[in-house]
């Protein structure tokens, strides 16, 4: 899990701490100086000290933090920032959400999610197709939190959230998924195929007609399959080009889905 708190080092007795009075912390530049302090729990008791002055100016160095950190700093971070908050600085953390960081996708969105202000909503929505399945499950919370309930039953952070995502039919992800349908990982592309299936629009379709085409015969029989579970009819006639395809698994899946098409009912059948 991204944010299980670590298990901190024993301190030294001799470390110096950071000052607070009557809760209140003494000096905002103290605080943002021992942050770079040469003694680790010295670092991170800075960390958390200025995420408590709630000043808008902590947001940046938590962030800095976030990113350029030690292990343990950033997970300290990552929890200061989640409880951070919304001083109108959401703009700071948009440009985190395409970071090569899983674990700091993970943190933004988190916190986002945490500020509940459903103008955010647009930002979070091409993370459900984040290629971390721990980064999914947060973004699907983080929805949760801003109104948007449906994701969570279906984000499990496991491989099949792309052919479930397909079938809730959302129109915000259709593009998202269509992309998809290009990954690197044959398995995440035939997935996607297969909930586009589901969608009844002609845009799904064209992309579901060109996975036939895939390089991976597994791709190409597992969408075939996925046409007759579908009922769509409308893929029909490039699923006929399946039947002479190199492979011999595809061409069963292929003869067995235009089989169950002609015999379903056609009112039944998808579009």
């Amino acid at each position: 899990m991204f944010f299980n708190k670590p298990k901190p080092d024993a301190k030294p007795a001799a470390a110096p701490r950071v000052q607070t009075e009557t809760g209140r912390i003494k000096s905002f530049n103290a605080i943002l100086a021992a942050m770079g302090h040469g003694d680790v729990h010295v670092r991170h008791e800075a960390i958390k000290a200025i995420g408590q002055t709630r000043d808008p100016r902590a947001l940046e160095p938590l962030l800095n933090t976030l990113q350029k950190g030690d292990a343990d700093g950033k997970a300290t971070a990552a929890r200061v920032i989640g409880d951070f908050p919304d001083l109108g600085q959401v703009e700071q953390l948009l440009p985190l959400l395409k970071s090569h960081d899983p674990f700091i996708r993970a943190t933004i969105a988190r916190t986002i999610g945490k500020w509940g202000d459903k103008k955010n909503v647009p930002h979070l929505i091409p993370m459900l197709v984040d290629s971390e399945g721990e980064v999914r499950k947060v973004v699907a919370k983080a929805l949760t939190r801003m109104g948007e309930r449906q994701w969570m039953p279906v984000i499990l952070g496991i491989p099949g959230d792309f052919l479930q995502l397909g079938r809730l039919k959302d129109p915000r992800l259709l593009d998202l998924l269509i992309s998809e349908t290009s990954s690197s990982s044959p398995q995440k592309r035939a997935l996607v195929a297969e909930g586009l299936c589901y969608y009844g629009d002609p845009r799904a379709t064209e992309a579901v007609c060109k996975t036939l085409q895939d390089k991976s015969p597994q791709v190409r029989k597992a969408v075939a399959v996925a046409i007759g579970k579908a009922g769509l009819k409308a893929a029909l006639e490039k699923l006929i080009f399946l039947l002479d395809d190199t492979d011999e698994n595809v061409r069963t899946a292929a003869m067995q889905t235009l089989d169950k098409l002609d015999k379903d009912n056609p009112a039944q059948a998808g579009q």
